[in-house]
């Protein structure tokens, strides 16, 4: 079972986990928002597809060096560097696309940052999974659910924004659409800058003191070397550095394939459908607002499924399967609304209801897979079982994102 750490109560580790739950989801959630801007500004490009397959093959390219990128990099120097050059890019992109809208340099300029953004993310996102992999579940369920309240939070931002700028009569819909998605993204940007403050401040504060000091022991206690001060020292530097060799991850690999395995079913099918097929429901509505409204909708739903992943002691491996299967269904039922004008299929209410399913689903098994897996692995392991479970879910979303190119048009 999950080592459940004595750690000081800390209102900023809550802060900390949810804050960057978010912090490490921010920048795709901006460009997901904004996908009608970029489609505009790059008409025939498929934006909502490849834009995805830039970014989800840049993380699933960092999840098997991740071991070694933990080991020759401490934490802060795996948060804060990457969180200021994704702030950066964030900041850069509508800019670039306003500069270079219309032109295929302009596309790939664009695509060369979405893949340096997923590169850096990644290493950020499986850093703070592998800490809460060692963490009371608690820690791993703040950060999941921080992610859904990112979604949430930006696409009402970018619903608000574009419904005052809208109002104003003397600026045309695109200029009111450019403005709005401007303004969304230079907040996205100025929250990664709140949030390598937080980093800075939670890295002094006792939680994270007694979290090393507790692992460090744990690790210390498994050593051989206990004798000498020599020697103690030794095998004290040896637990703040536990291996991370290719034979300790195929190691937690082979304990935790099934699980491992189910996350990334999951992500195949999220990004098989989410969010090109799910945007191709014709809806009677501004294609802003019908974008912003399913995001959001999946958003809240994937947010309530993390909440309730959390009680551990209602589900169990097989109950998980079982909702992963139910989950082909419910893909069938966007194709067939993406294709086909059918009779309830094709209404708006059955449209909401399939994503709020699937966001429901998404959210309660990512967080119980997440929870359920470092249960199989020793307490000095599951740093890296942290990391293979971030492997699962980058394969599923490189894998999805491949496999939505069939579904491209199908209309």
């Amino acid at each position: 079972m999950k080592q459940e750490f004595e750690l000081p109560s800390s209102f900023l580790a809550k802060l900390y986990f949810l804050a960057f739950g978010g912090g490490c989801q921010i920048g795709w959630y901006a460009v997901l928002n904004g996908l009608d801007f970029f489609d505009e500004k790059f008409p025939g490009e498929s934006v909502k597809f490849r834009f995805g397959i830039a970014v989800y093959l840049a993380q699933f390219l960092v999840t098997p060096i991740m071991a070694k990128i933990s080991e020759r990099f401490n934490l802060s120097s795996r948060v804060i560097v990457p969180f200021i050059a994704v702030g950066a890019i964030i900041g850069f992109l509508p800019f670039q696309a306003a500069w270079y809208g219309g032109t295929e340099k302009g596309f790939w300029m664009i695509m060369q940052l979405l893949f340096v953004m997923g590169f850096l993310n990644n290493i950020c996102y499986s850093s703070i999974i592998g800490m809460t992999s060692q963490l009371p579940r608690e820690h791993t369920t703040n950060f999941l659910i921080g992610s859904g309240i990112a979604g949430i939070g930006m696409s009402l931002i970018r619903l608000t924004l574009t419904s005052i700028i809208s109002k104003d009569p003397s600026i045309t819909k695109a200029q009111a659409n450019e403005i709005s998605v401007t303004i969304f993204f230079v907040v996205a940007a100025f929250f990664i800058v709140f949030c390598v403050f937080l980093h800075l401040a939670f890295v002094k504060s006792a939680f994270y003191n007694a979290f090393l000091e507790r692992t460090t022991m744990t690790r210390l206690r498994d050593s051989e070397t206990t004798q000498g001060d020599d020697s103690y020292l030794e095998a004290q530097d040896l637990a703040r550095k536990p291996g991370r060799d290719l034979n300790t991850v195929f190691g937690v690999f082979s304990k935790t394939a099934l699980y491992v395995g189910l996350i990334a079913l999951t992500y195949v099918q999220m990004y098989t459908v989410f969010p090109g097929v799910m945007l191709q429901k014709p809806m009677p509505m501004e294609q802003s607002t019908k974008l912003t409204s399913m995001n959001m909708l999946f958003s809240v739903f994937f947010l309530i499924g993390k909440k309730l992943g959390q009680y551990r002691k209602y589900y169990n491996i097989q109950i998980i399967a079982a909702l992963v299967m139910f989950r082909f269904v419910l893909i069938g039922f966007f194709i067939l609304q993406a294709a086909f004008d059918l009779p309830v299929l094709g209404s708006m209410w059955f449209g909401y209801l399939n994503i709020l399913l699937f966001g429901f689903t998404n959210g309660f098994v990512t967080c119980a897979l997440f929870i359920l897996a470092p249960e199989q692995i020793e307490p000095e392991k599951k740093e890296v079982s942290g990391f293979v479970n971030v492997f699962g879910l980058t394969a599923g979303i490189v894998t999805g994102t491949f496999t939505a190119l069939p579904f491209a048009n199908l209309r």
